[in-house]
């Protein structure tokens, strides 16, 4: 295996590599423009820096064996990296290499096989599907070759204007908007009578070579969609993964949600911060996130941060300004 250091950098064996061992629910964001790559002939490390810190989003996209050996590496040429949103066997490696392990949240997922919208704890979900078609709104799935890309920013200006906090592109744990094609993503929207009111955009998830489901990676709306869209289009999406046979769909992360931090060694500043901002809305609504996504009834699983920095303030602030948050 050779070091990212020597290797040159190689698009399309990147994508190879992302579609056979993409299988966590940001391998696709490890695509986004900006990013920097650690590179080796059994998969990758994608990471951005920020004044001359590097961070690294998620799990590497890798076969799992050669984690500790790639991980290895890229630590002799930057031992004071931080990694993000990482899975929990990632976050087991990293402390036996002296990391802080700190809970970042909890990532929601469902069995599309399995998964159902029966029962009372989602007849909210069921009631959106409904009421949508009554109130002059239809849902429909667009190739990209015939979005009207225009309309698309329109809405997404639109959302960015009403977000306190948000009116800034977000980057690296949320990958930005591409108004464009993109390989393998599935798009979404809302109609209604003036057309387009909202989207909810799908990134691929991998295995072996196949798509084998999604994250629900980007949604935007007019103040003029109606309430509880987001369900409707969820469930019609889901539906959609279902028949084509896919197996999984990703809601994605909800930052600062459960977190215990009583499994890993962790960093106590980082602990008392999660739990400071989580109910606090003055930064982000994180707590309203979460709520949002424990109604589906899916599946939960922790994600982690670990960090090397015994008082990490500054880290967080740069990670803030890598993600275009602050």
């Amino acid at each position: 295996m050779e070091t990212g250091s020597r290797l040159r950098p190689h698009p399309a064996r990147r994508i190879e590599q992302l579609r056979h061992y993409g299988s966590f629910s940001l391998a696709y964001s490890t695509l986004q423009a900006g990013l920097k790559y650690y590179e080796t002939d059994d998969g990758y490390l994608a990471y951005a820096m920020y004044l001359g810190a590097p961070f690294v989003l998620a799990d590497p996209v890798a076969p799992t064996p050669v984690w500790p050996q790639l991980v290895g590496r890229f630590l002799k040429e930057y031992p004071h990296s931080c990694f993000c949103q990482v899975s929990r066997p990632m976050a087991a490696l990293l402390v036996r290499h002296g990391y802080a392990v700190n809970e970042f949240g909890t990532d929601f997922q469902l069995q599309i096989p399995t998964y159902t919208f029966s029962g009372t704890n989602k007849f909210h979900i069921r009631y959106a599907e409904r009421v949508l078609p009554r109130s002059g709104f239809r849902i429909a799935e667009l190739p990209e070759a015939v979005v009207c890309w225009a309309s698309v920013r329109r809405v997404s200006d639109h959302w960015k204007l009403g977000r306190r906090n948000q009116t800034r592109e977000t980057t690296f744990l949320s990958r930005p908007i591409v108004f464009a094609e993109e390989a393998d993503t599935r798009k979404f929207f809302v109609f209604g009578p003036e057309g387009v009111v909202a989207f909810v955009f799908f990134d691929p998830i991998y295995r072996a070579g196949e798509v084998v489901g999604y994250l629900s990676n980007a949604k935007r709306y007019l103040d003029t969609a109606p309430e509880g869209f987001d369900y409707a289009v969820t469930k019609f999406a889901l539906e959609v993964f279902r028949r084509e046979g896919k197996t999984l769909l990703h809601l994605g992360a909800a930052p600062f949600h459960g977190v215990t931090d009583c499994e890993f060694p962790a960093n106590p500043v980082i602990s008392w911060l999660s739990r400071f901002l989580y109910p606090r809305k003055w930064l982000y609504n994180f707590k309203g996130i979460a709520e949002h996504k424990v109604r589906y009834r899916g599946e939960a699983e922790k994600i982690y941060i670990a960090t090397r920095k015994q008082f990490p303030v500054i880290e967080l602030i740069r990670l803030a300004r890598v993600c275009n948050a602050l």
